[in-house]
Order: C-alpha cells, then sequence, then structure tokens
C-alpha cells in the first residue's frame, strides 16, 4: 500500500464528476442527483469537497450541507458574523436553506457520537450520496463526525458514503487508507467557484487563525476522496 498521494489523472478523459463514484468496491453509482454533505467544520468541507458541491449543484443535484458544530465552531474566526461563510456556500451554488445546522459546541462533538449518528440518520434518509471529513482520529471533532456518518451511512436504506480530506490535512502522512483514495478532477468553472468560496472564506478570518490549504485539498484542479 503507497503512503503518500496516488497519481493525479493526466489528461480530462475521465469523466470529472462524482457522479461517476461507485457505490462499493467495482459498482458504478451512475448519476448523481442528490448528495449531502457533512462537515464538523466549515473549512474542510469548503477545502475538501467544495469543487464536487459546485459540480453537483451545476448539473442540478439537490444538495444539503449539514454543519455539526455549533456557532463557535463555525463563526470562532469570522468574529461572530456568518455572512462569509453563507457567501463561501453560496458561491459552491448552496443556499441558505440547504444549509442544515445541528448547533453542537466544538468542545462537546467528540463527547456526543450517538446523538449525532441518530440525527444522521434522519438527514441522510432520501440522498443518493453522503461526503464526510475522512479523520481517523476520533478524539478530534473531524473524526467524531466522521465516525458518525459511518455509524448513520451503515443503516438500512441509507446512502453510501465517501470521505474527503479534511481541512488543512497533510496529504503525504502515513496512515491514510490509499488503497481507498480517488482523484476527482474538477471542471474549470467548478474550480474557480471552489476557488472563489475558498477566498470568500479567508479572506474573513485573520491571519492568526487562518488555516493552510494544501494541494492535498484539491487546490491544482483535483479533489482527493476515499471510497
Amino acid at each position: 500500500m503507497s503512503e503518500s498521494l496516488p497519481s493525479r489523472p493526466r489528461g480530462r478523459s475521465d469523466p470529472p464528476a462524482v457522479r461517476r463514484l461507485p457505490a462499493d468496491a467495482g459498482q458504478p453509482l451512475g448519476p448523481i442527483r442528490s448528495a449531502v454533505i457533512v462537515s464538523a467544520h466549515p473549512f474542510e468541507l469548503l477545502a475538501g469537497f467544495g469543487g464536487s458541491i459546485a459540480m453537483l449543484t451545476a448539473d442540478g443535484a439537490r444538495v444539503s450541507i449539514v454543519s455539526v458544530g455549533g456557532p463557535d465552531a463555525a463563526l470562532r474566526a469570522t468574529g461572530g458574523s456568518e455572512t462569509p461563510l453563507l457567501k463561501a456556500f453560496a458561491e459552491l451554488g448552496v443556499a441558505e436553506q440547504q444549509v442544515v445546522r445541528l448547533g453542537i459546541p466544538a468542545a462537546a462533538i467528540t463527547s456526543r457520537v450517538g446523538e449525532i449518528t441518530r440525527r444522521l440518520g434522519f438527514l441522510v434518509q432520501g440522498f443518493e450520496l453522503c461526503a464526510a471529513p475522512w479523520c481517523d482520529d476520533r478524539a478530534a471533532a473531524s473524526g467524531a463526525v466522521r465516525w458518525a456518518s459511518l455509524l448513520a451511512c451503515s443503516l438500512r436504506q441509507r446512502p453510501p458514503l465517501v470521505e474527503y480530506l479534511a481541512g488543512a490535512a497533510d496529504g503525504t502522512r502515513k496512515g491514510k487508507p490509499w488503497h481507498r483514495a480517488a482523484w476527482i478532477p474538477l471542471p474549470a468553472e467548478a474550480a474557480r467557484a471552489k476557488e472563489r468560496a475558498v477566498g470568500v472564506w479567508l479572506a474573513s478570518v485573520s491571519k492568526t487563525h487562518r488555516p493552510a490549504v494544501t494541494a492535498a485539498n484539491g487546490t491544482t484542479g483535483h479533489e482527493l476522496i476515499f471510497r
């Protein structure tokens, strides 16, 4: 198993959309008409899966974003204003009414996995795809949200789950499931939409709280997922 980033596609011959993601090994999922994207913190979603969200909304898919963290998680770095985050989502084609807020304080996320799982179990129903952050540390908020998403999507008649590389995660570190990794090439407009969304968010955050954006997050026209 490789412990480094898998090679990016060299050309654009492959279909550049998550509508081609497999539901499980070797099984095509077909066109994606609806997707729910779960995050612990807003930036991990923008940087890790923003281009795919823009691609889905441009294709006319029904999209819902579930923000697990409460206002402290989403607004702490922007001085308490939710406006920059909503503007960033709007760049991806997501309206405010498509955002579901669970409102769980960031410090309490890891201790409330059971509650999050139950609530996600209802929220993912009726969607064809669920995306959640990849993080193998259950003691971290992103790891707890990932585990809750795995549990919620393992229930009967729930959608298949893919995992995006969360936030400013280092794509060269060991321990990631590279045998499940795949690159999603982003069409030019989706890549530009993601760049605008990330820019809106970063412009609202002070430099001392500004997270890094790495190539592993798809800053070169691709996004890395685990499926």
